[in-house]
């Protein structure tokens, strides 16, 4: 028996929706947006309440999916024209410990 060492990506037809990622990169001119993704998504929208550290409750309003490792520090989300901010990130990986895929929650 042959192990796993990595999982496979989803359809295509699974990625419903086109997304720019853009990352705010410190400059000397100040900050400015620079685009580390742009492409297809898995996009899922629905309202869901979670509680943060400080014991608040913050309305979070999709998810987003995105196959690939995209590293950031700060970064917002245009979905179909609307700029979103990313409340959290986590990054799933691979039985071999390569990333799977850069899930955003948005806010």
């Amino acid at each position: 028996m042959r192990a796993i060492s990595k999982l496979p990506k989803p359809p295509l037809w699974m990625m419903n929706t086109r997304v720019n990622v853009l990352a705010e990169v410190d400059s000397e001119d100040g900050a400015t947006s620079e685009i580390v993704y742009s492409g297809l998504a898995y996009y899922e929208e629905g309202v869901r309440r979670v509680v943060n550290e400080n014991k608040q409750i913050v309305e979070l309003s999709g998810i987003v999916i995105v196959y690939e490792n995209i590293e950031f520090k700060r970064a917002y989300i245009e979905v179909s024209g609307v700029k979103r901010s990313i409340y959290r990130t986590t990054r799933p990986r691979n039985p071999d410990g390569s990333v799977y895929s850069t899930e955003m929650e948005l806010m």
